[in-house]
């Protein structure tokens, strides 16, 4: 097999492949998009020049790999000979076992459910006033993520946080104080919701649930399918999310280094 660089003059290669399945592959194009810079994104073709795989590198840190066992194996072999400072490695769960053999020196792994809302049409009602956040509350966004969840979201920051005409951050603000917070994205008619969190003095009360049925509300006017994201072992994240209608279809194996 041939590992070839996804270009701007190649590009059509990569979205030939993936297309009809931009829901399995909306993290590639929404790297693509949004973190070109700091991004490569590579395919894998056999001897018909036929594509059978693809995967990224991002910061030189994060790869995500998805393809037959024969492309991955092609993608681990391209991988060993370039200087990388690995910290995961995301693959679908067919590949998990192949990874593991291949990387022995993984520190620990995990998994996570790709969730889908398709086609929602009835609005839903919401409990608390929600708002749209402007650039100016960037840095109060990413302080009330770091509070929600220091685990998952210490590094959170407000460079990282992308607000424009389809990127979106909405919150529930009472006595001037931000109580919770949502970021979400549109592109090509497929909605993704990024992060949710609520300030921990304000929880069990229902607003991460009101905002989150918001943005739904929101994204369902211009998109057919909404993408969430969420650790396997959050059972009440993806109780909350089944109940809004959201099933998973997708499961990812992620390697930590």
């Amino acid at each position: 097999m041939e590992i070839q660089l996804i270009t701007k003059a190649n590009e059509t290669r990569f979205f030939d492949y993936v297309h009809g399945r931009e829901c399995e592959f909306f993290y590639y194009i929404y790297d693509y998009k949004t973190h070109f810079p700091d991004f490569q994104l590579f395919v894998a073709t056999n001897n018909l020049n036929e594509t059978k795989g693809a995967f990224f590198i991002l910061k030189n840190q994060y790869v995500k790999i998805e393809g037959t066992s024969d492309a991955t194996a092609c993608f681990l072999h391209f991988l060993d000979d370039l200087k990388l400072n690995l910290k995961i490695i995301t693959a679908q769960r067919k590949h998990k076992t192949q990874i593991k053999n291949h990387y022995s020196n993984y520190l620990k792994d995990t998994e996570r459910y790709r969730m889908i809302l398709q086609n929602q049409k009835e609005l839903f009602s919401c409990k608390y006033e929600s708002t749209s956040l402007g650039v100016h509350q960037k840095e109060h966004i990413a302080s009330l993520f770091r509070k929600s969840d220091p685990v998952h979201f210490s590094k959170s920051n407000a460079s990282e946080i992308q607000l424009d005409d389809t990127h979106k951050a909405f919150g529930i603000i009472e006595n001037n104080i931000l109580t919770s917070a949502i970021t979400a994205w549109n592109y090509n008619r497929i909605g993704k919701i990024n992060t949710l969190g609520t300030h921990p003095d304000y929880l069990r009360q229902g607003r991460a649930k009101s905002l989150l049925k918001y943005t739904i509300n929101w994204l369902s006017s211009c998109t057919d399918h909404i993408i969430i994201q969420v650790r396997a072992q959050n059972t009440a994240a993806i109780h909350l999310y089944e109940q809004l209608g959201f099933k998973i279809q997708f499961q990812h194996y992620l390697m930590y280094f």
